[in-house]
């Protein structure tokens, strides 16, 4: 059963969505643009790179926590790739274990707005 902390983190979730969507916004704040990047290589060495998981789910939450949307852009827009060095030893019942196991942070993440067309405020 949920509880009402995670039925709220839901609901903020969904009107998340809508903002991106350009279907208004319920928050009582409004959205924080949270930039993540493109890249999944490190300058040439071989090395995968990406966004850093504990970074982006620890905003994520505390952001939802608080009452606000999130939108996340990226500069190519689209998919963005998560850095594998951030994926080990994540601890059970952390804001990185819920993130991954949330589908709509998964689904924006793979959806992210080009940069240069986005704003805080929707």
């Amino acid at each position: 059963m949920s509880t009402a902390s995670e039925r709220r983190k839901r609901r903020r979730l969904s009107d998340t969505a809508k903002a991106r969507a350009g279907k208004g916004f319920d928050a009582p704040h409004k959205p924080v643009l949270i930039v993540v990047t493109s890249h999944s290589d490190l300058c040439g060495t071989g090395r995968k790179t990406g966004w850093w998981l504990e970074e982006v789910a620890g905003s994520c939450d505390a952001f939802t926590d608080a009452g606000y949307g999130v939108v996340v852009a990226s500069p190519q827009g689209g998919a963005t790739p998560v850095d594998p060095e951030s994926l080990k030893d994540i601890p059970d019942g952390s804001a990185m274990r819920r993130f991954q196991g949330d589908p709509e942070a998964q689904r924006i993440m793979q959806s992210t707005r080009r940069l240069l067309t986005s704003t805080p405020a929707t």
